[in-house]
C-alpha cells in the first residue's frame, strides 16, 4: 500500500495502519519481524517515494511519523544505527534529505510537546539520546541551510530555486523544534545566529527565522544567558529585514509583528541580565534603540504596545541612560499621536490613513478595538507618568507647547482639533501631577505657571461651533468642558504652592456642577449634560481631597454654597453625594476635634432626622410600602415616587459617605482605624465623632436589608407584573462592561425608563446598604448596643438563598466577613451560628446554580464557544448566561474566600473559642463543612486556592481537639464518649477533605512547583493519623486509581519500614508516579506554552513576568506551612 505507484490516499491509509500497529501491537511482534518492518520503511524512504517536488506533504509526514514511532520504542535499545541510517538517507539526494529533516523535527516534537502517551522514564532516555546527537543534528541543519542558501542566491541555478526554497524552509522548521532546548553553545558553534539573521532578509524565510530567534530569546538560561544577546551583534541585518517587502500587505504585517516581538524580547532580555550602567550595554545599542523607536512609531497599535513594555523597563532599569532625554522627547511625540481615539467604521473607508488601515488588519470588529484601546491607553498613561518623573522639564515643555499651539484654535474648533485637545488636556492631567510626586525643581515652576495661565486664559466652551456637525455639537461641548475641568482639577500640587489660584479654579469648576443646556430641566438632562455635571463633581471632589488643607479656609463658604444648591433642588440625588464627600474631606483637616464634630453634626442632623422620620419609617415598615417606594404598585404616582426615591437615595448615600470618610484631625493621635477611630486627650478616650449616631442609623439599615432580601423571594417575584419584573434584571452598564461593548449601554436595547430607574435605584440602594452595615459592624460598640434586636439581625440574613449572585458577593465581602471577624468572644454563642447558617444557605444556592449552569452547557455547548461569537450574534439567553456565569464564579470565589477567613485570623479568633462551643455549635460548623466539600470539584483555580486555605486554616483552628484524633488509639482515656461519637469523626472529615484537596492539587498543572511541599504535608498528616483506629489518609490512598491490593501492600510495607520524613515522601512519590500515574514535580510532561502562539496581550504579560524575574507560587502555602509546623512540632 505504501508503493509510490498507488493513489495518495491509499498510501496514506497504509502508513496509518502501519503506525497503529507500531503504537498498539509492537510488543506482540517478534524481534525479526520488527527488524523487517523497520527495514521496509527505511527502504521506502530511500527509493519508494516520489520526487520532493511531486510528493504530497501528508505522505511525507506519515512516513516520518512511522519512523519516529519505531525510534521511540527501539532506538535506544536495539536500533543502535538509527543516526547512521538517517545520515545515509541524506546522501541519496534532496528528496531523502527533506524526509530526514521531517523525521528529526517530529522526533523532537513528539518527545518535548506531544508526549502524553510516553512513560516518564522513556521520555528522559529519549531526551538524553537526542541531546547526545544534537550537535550532529544542528550541524546537519547548518550544512543544509548553508548549501541550499548559496544555491538559492546563485543566479546560475534559478531552475533549482523552488527545490532549495523548500529545503531551506523545511530545515528552518526543524531547527525551530530544537532551538528552545539544545545547548546554546552548540547553536553558537554552528553559527546558527548568523544563519537566522541572514534568512531574516529573505521573504520566503523571514517569518520562520524570526520565530526561531524569538524561541531562543525566550529560553530561561542561567550560565549561558549572555549568549542570548546575539541579535545585537547582527542588528544591521535585522534592520535591513524591516525594509524588505513582499508586496502582500498581510504577509508583510505578519512579519512586522514577529520582528517587533524579536526586538522587544531581545531588549528586555538584555535589561534582565544587566542591572544598569552604560558600560554593560551590548554593541550597537544606540542603533538598536533607533530601531525600537521606529517600531514604536509604526502605524499598528499592536506593534506600538509591544514596544511600550520595553521602554517602560528601559527607563526604570537605566535611569542615567546617555540618550534618555532624546528618547523621552521622541516618545512623548509618538504617544500623543497614538492617543487619539479611532472610529472603527471610519477605518473601512477608501481614503483611510495608515493607522486606520492597520486597525482593520489587527482587529476583527469595533468591540475588539475598544477593549484593546482601553488597556493601551492605560499603558500610555503609565509611560507618560514615568517620563514626567525622569525628565520633568521635557514633559512640561511638551504640555506647554501643545497647549500653546492648540488653545487659540479652540474658539472655533473642528472635529480633529477637538480630538487633539482632549489628548492635550489629558496630558496635563497625567504629566503635571506626576512631576509633583518628587521634590519639585524650582526651575519647573515657571513652566507650570505658564501651563496654568494658558488653561485659564480661555473659556471652557468654544465661541462657536461653525465647523462641527449639528448632531455632534453636544458631544463636542461635553468633551471640551469635561477634559478642561479635569486638567484644572489635576493641578493640586501647584495650588499648594500658589493658594491664591484656588479661588479662580473653584469658580470655574463649580460653575458646571449645575450646568444645563438651553431648554433643559433637571428632569430631562441630556446624557452629555449629565456627563459634564458628573465630571465637574468628580473634579471638585478630587480637588478637595488634594488640597483640603488649603480649602479649610473656605469650608464654611463651600458648605453654604453646597447646602444652598441642595436646598434649591438644583442637584440630582446622585450629584449631592460627591459634594458632601468633598466637605467631609475638608473637615478632616480642621484643627479642632470639637469643631469637626459640630461641622459634621450640621450636615448629618437633618439627614438622620429624615432617616428616622415618618416617611422613611413608613417605607421600611412593610414590604408593600417598600414596593410603593419602588413605584411598582398600581396606585403609585410616578412624580411622587421619583421624589421619594431621590430623597431616600440621597439620605442613604450621605450616611454612608459621612460615616466612612470622616476621620480625626491629624494633630491628634489616631489609636484605631478601619471604620472608627479613638482620640486620646488628657487620658480621656473620645470616640469617633459620629459614634452617637450609631443607634440612629442601625435599625433602619437592618430593616432595609431585610426588605431587599424579601423582595427576591419567589412569591414576591411572582406577584409583580411582567413590566415591573425588570427590576430583577441586570442593569445595562454591568452588561456592557462584562461584554466589553464599545459604546457601552448605547449598544444595548433600551428598556422602559420608569421601571429601569426603579431597578437601578434598587441595585444601588442594596450596595450602599451592605457597605454601610459593614462599616457599622466594625464599630467597637456595635455589639453592646441595646438597639440591636436579635430577631432583626437574624432577619437581615434571611432569604440569602434567593439573593442574586452579584449582590451576594457584596453581602459576603461587606457584611458577613465584618460580622465574623469582629464578633467578641462572649457573643460567639449567639452570632457564629447565624454566620454558619448563612454560609450554609449560600453554599446550597451556589451548588444549585452550578448544576443549572452545567445543564445549560450540556444543552448549548461550552461557554468558550459562546464567547467566540460577536455580541450581535448572541441570543438574549446566551447574554444572560454569560453574565450569570461571571457572577456565579465571582460569588463562589468570594464565598470560599469568606470560608477560610472565618478561621484564619487567630489574633481575632483565639484558640479558647472551643470552650464556648457546645454540641450544637459544632453541628452547625460540621454541616457547613460537609456541604462545602462538594465545591472541591469546581474547575476554578482561585476557588481551589481558597478551599485549600479554608481546610488548612480550619484544621489549624481545630488543632486543640485534633490531638484526640491523632492520639485516640494510644490514649483512649482522654476521649470522652461525646467527643468520640460526635466531634472526632467530624474533625477526621475536615482532615480527610484537606488531604483530598492536596492529592487533587498534585494533578493540577498550575501547582507543579509546589508538589514537594504538598507531598510533605500529606506525609505528615498520614504519619500522625496512622495512630488512629480509622486511618483516613490510608482510606483515601486505597481509593486512588490503579491502587490494587498487591501494590497497596507493598506501599504499606515500605512506609512502615522507613523512618525519616524524606524517605516517606519518596515512597509516596514513587507510588503516585508509577502506580497512580500522577507526575510529581515534572514540568517535562507538561506542554510548554509556546510564545509564538500567544496573542499580543499574553505576549506582553510574558514580558512583564520576565522583567520581574520572579517565580509566582500558585498554591497558597501560608496556612499549609503553619499546619505543617504545628503537626511537626508535636
Amino acid at each position: 500500500m505504501l508503493h509510490k505507484a498507488n493513489e495518495p490516499f491509499v498510501r496514506h491509509f497504509g502508513g496509518q495502519l502501519l503506525e497503529e500497529i507500531v503504537k498498539n501491537k509492537w510488543n506482540d511482534i517478534s524481534i525479526n519481524r520488527k527488524n523487517e518492518v523497520r527495514s521496509s520503511v527505511l527502504s521506502c524512504l530511500s527509493t519508494g517515494t516520489k520526487d520532493m517536488m511531486e510528493e504530497q506533504g501528508f505522505i511525507k509526514e506519515k512516513l516520518a511519523s512511522v519512523i519516529v514511532e519505531i525510534a521511540k520504542r527501539e532506538w535506544l535499545r536495539t536500533w543502535k544505527s538509527f543516526q547512521e541510517d538517517l545520515h545515509h538517507l541524506t546522501t541519496l539526494g534532496d528528496t531523502q534529505t527533506e524526509l530526514v529533516l521531517i523525521i528529526y523535527r517530529n522526533l523532537a516534537e513528539s518527545v518535548h510537546v506531544f508526549n502524553e502517551d510516553i512513560p516518564k522514564n522513556t521520555i528522559r532516555l529519549l531526551v538524553n539520546g537526542i541531546l547526545d546527537m544534537s550537535k550532529y543534528i544542528i550541524k546537519l541543519l547548518y550544512n543544509v541551510l548553508n548549501q541550499c542558501y548559496a544555491a538559492y542566491k546563485d543566479v546560475n541555478q534559478t531552475e533549482r530555486k523552488p527545490r532549495n526554497t523548500k529545503l531551506i524552509h523545511c530545515a528552518l522548521k526543524t531547527l525551530q523544534a530544537y532551538v528552545e532546548w539544545v545547548p546554546l553553545t552548540i547553536l553558537k558553534e554552528q553559527n546558527i545566529w548568523e544563519v537566522l539573521c541572514v534568512m531574516l532578509q529573505e521573504v520566503p524565510f523571514r517569518t520562520v527565522s524570526a520565530e526561531s530567534v524569538i524561541l531562543i530569546l525566550d529560553r530561561k538560561e542561567k550560565s549561558d544567558e549572555i549568549l542570548l544577546l546575539f541579535p545585537f551583534q547582527h542588528i544591521e541585518w535585522i534592520s535591513k529585514s524591516a525594509g524588505v517587502k513582499s508586496g502582500n500587505f498581510e504577509d508583510d504585517h505578519a512579519f512586522e509583528n514577529r520582528l517587533c516581538q524579536l526586538l522587544t524580547l531581545c531588549g528586555i532580555k538584555h535589561l534582565t541580565i544587566y542591572k544598569g550602567g552604560t558600560k554593560n550595554n551590548p554593541p550597537h545599542y544606540q542603533f538598536y534603540l533607533e530601531l525600537m523607536m521606529r517600531a514604536t512609531s509604526h502605524p499598528s497599535l499592536k506593534i506600538t504596545t509591544l514596544c511600550l513594555s520595553f521602554w517602560q523597563l528601559l527607563l526604570k532599569t537605566i535611569p542615567n541612560l546617555e540618550w534618555r532625554e532624546v528618547i523621552c522627547k521622541q516618545l512623548l511625540l509618538e504617544l500623543t499621536v497614538k492617543s487619539l481615539k479611532i472610529d472603527y467604521k471610519a477605518c473601512k473607508k477608501e481614503n483611510a490613513n495608515p493607522i486606520q488601515a492597520y486597525i482593520i488588519a489587527d482587529f476583527e470588529c469595533s468591540s475588539d478595538l475598544h477593549s484593546f484601546f482601553s488597556t493601551f491607553k492605560q499603558k500610555l498613561i503609565g509611560l507618560k507618568s514615568l517620563i514626567s518623573t525622569l525628565c520633568p522639564h521635557i514633559a512640561l515643555s511638551h504640555v506647554e507647547n501643545n497647549l500653546a499651539g492648540i488653545t487659540p484654535l479652540l474658539s472655533s474648533p473642528t472635529m480633529d482639533l477637538v480630538q487633539k485637545a482632549e489628548v492635550v488636556y489629558s496630558d496635563v492631567s497625567v504629566i503635571v501631577p506626576s512631576v509633583f510626586t518628587l521634590p519639585l525643581d524650582p526651575a519647573r515652576i515657571p513652566q507650570i505657571e505658564n501651563i496654568m495661565k494658558i488653561l485659564v486664559s480661555t473659556p471652557e466652551e468654544p465661541l462657536n461651533y461653525d465647523h462641527i456637525p449639528s448632531n455632534r455639537v453636544n458631544s463636542v461641548r461635553e468633551t471640551l468642558i469635561s477634559s478642561k475641568i479635569e486638567s484644572l482639577a489635576s493641578l493640586g500640587g501647584y495650588y499648594m504652592l500658589n493658594p491664591s489660584q484656588i479661588d479662580i479654579v473653584l469658580g470655574r469648576i463649580m460653575k458646571y456642577i449645575t450646568f444645563c443646556n438651553s431648554g433643559e430641566t433637571l428632569q430631562n438632562l441630556s446624557k452629555e449634560t449629565l456627563r459634564i455635571r458628573r465630571k465637574s463633581s468628580e473634579s471638585f471632589l478630587k480637588l478637595c481631597n488634594d488640597v483640603s488643607t488649603i480649602l479649610v479656609n473656605f469650608i464654611d463658604k463651600l458648605k453654604e454654597i453646597i447646602m444652598q444648591l441642595i436646598g434649591q433642588g438644583k442637584l440630582r440625588s446622585t450629584e449631592e453625594v460627591p459634594l458632601i464627600k468633598a466637605l467631609v474631606f475638608i473637615s478632616n483637616k480642621l484643627n479642632s476635634f470639637e469643631r469637626q464634630k459640630v461641622f459634621l453634626h450640621e450636615i448629618v442632623s437633618k439627614i438622620l432626622a429624615a432617616w428616622n422620620g415618618n416617611q422613611t419609617n413608613y417605607f421600611l415598615s412593610d414590604l408593600n410600602n417598600f414596593l410603593m417606594l419602588l413605584g411598582v404598585e398600581k396606585k403609585s404616582n410616578q412624580s411622587e415616587v421619583d421624589l421619594c426615591r431621590n430623597q431616600f437615595y440621597s439620605i442613604l448615600n450621605t450616611l454612608y459617605v459621612v460615616w466612612k470618610f470622616s476621620t480625626i484631625p491629624k494633630e491628634n493621635e489616631i489609636r484605631k482605624a478601619g471604620g472608627y477611630y479613638q482620640l486620646v486627650e488628657n487620658n480621656e478616650v473620645l470616640m469617633y465623632p459620629l459614634e452617637t449616631y450609631l443607634p440612629l442609623i442601625l435599625p433602619n439599615t437592618l430593616r432595609l436589608i431585610t426588605l431587599l432580601h424579601q423582595l427576591w423571594t419567589p412569591p414576591v417575584r411572582a406577584s409583580l407584573s411582567e413590566k415591573h419584573k425588570i427590576i430583577y434584571t441586570i442593569d445595562e452598564i454591568t452588561i456592557a462592561n462584562v461584554l466589553e461593548l464599545e459604546n457601552g449601554i448605547a449598544d444595548l436595547p433600551q428598556l422602559d425608563n420608569e421601571t429601569t430607574q426603579a431597578r437601578n435605584f434598587l441595585m444601588n440602594t442594596r450596595e450602599w446598604a451592605y457597605e454601610l452595615l459593614g462599616l457599622l459592624i466594625q464599630h467597637p460598640k456595635f455589639y453592646s448596643l441595646p438597639e440591636i434586636d436579635s430577631k432583626l439581625l437574624i432577619s437581615a440574613f434571611s432569604h440569602v438563598e434567593h439573593v442574586e449572585n452579584n449582590h451576594l458577593k457584596s453581602l459576603m465581602n461587606n457584611v458577613i466577613i465584618s460580622l465574623s471577624q469582629t464578633v467578641p468572644v462572649n457573643m460567639y454563642g449567639s452570632i457564629l451560628p447565624i454566620v454558619f447558617q448563612t454560609c450554609f444557605a449560600i453554599n446550597t444556592k451556589l451548588l444549585q446554580n452550578w448544576e443549572e449552569y452545567k445543564e445549560f452547557l450540556e444543552k448549548n455547548g461550552e461557554m468558550s464557544m459562546i464567547l467566540e461569537k460577536q455580541t450581535s450574534e448572541l441570543t438574549p439567553e446566551e447574554i444572560q448566561e454569560i453574565i450569570k456565569e461571571k457572577f456565579l464564579r465571582d460569588a463562589t470565589r468570594s464565598f470560599t474566600s469568606l470560608l477560610f477567613q472565618l478561621f484564619s485570623t487567630p489574633e481575632k479568633v483565639p484558640t479558647p473559642i472551643f470552650q464556648y462551643f457546645n454540641t450544637n455549635h459544632f453541628k452547625s460548623l460540621y454541616s457547613l463543612l460537609e456541604s462545602t466539600s462538594l465545591i472541591l470539584n469546581l474547575e476554578d483555580t482561585l476557588t481551589f486556592n481558597n478551599m485549600i486555605q479554608f481546610y488548612s486554616s480550619i484544621a489549624l483552628f481545630l488543632l486543640p481537639i485534633s490531638s484526640d484524633l491523632f492520639e485516640a488509639k494510644s490514649n483512649p482515656k482522654i476521649v470522652t464518649n461525646e467527643r468520640k461519637s460526635k466531634i472526632i469523626p467530624k474533625v477526621e472529615e475536615i482532615f480527610r477533605n484537606l488531604v483530598k484537596l492536596l492529592f487533587l492539587s498534585l494533578t493540577r498543572e498550575k501547582f507543579v512547583s509546589n508538589h514537594g511541599h504538598t507531598l510533605l504535608l500529606i506525609c505528615t498528616i498520614w504519619k500522625h493519623a496512622n495512630h488512629y483506629e480509622s486511618n483516613f489518609v490510608w482510606k483515601i490512598i486505597k481509593e486512588l486509581p490503579n491502587a490494587d491490593p498487591d501494590k497497596l501492600k507493598k506501599l504499606e510495607s515500605l512506609w512502615n519500614n522507613t523512618q525519616t520524613d524524606k524517605t516517606k515522601k519518596n515512597v509516596l512519590k514513587d507510588f503516585l508516579e508509577h502506580t497512580v500515574g500522577i507526575s510529581i514535580g515534572n514540568t517535562l510532561l507538561k506542554k510548554k506554552s509556546n510564545i509564538l502562539e500567544m496573542p499580543v496581550s499574553f505576549f506582553i504579560h510574558r514580558l512583564k513576568n520576565k522583567s520581574k524575574n520572579k517565580e509566582n507560587e500558585d498554591l497558597p502555602l501560608e496556612y499549609l506551612a503553619q499546619l505543617f509546623d504545628k503537626l511537626s512540632g508535636e
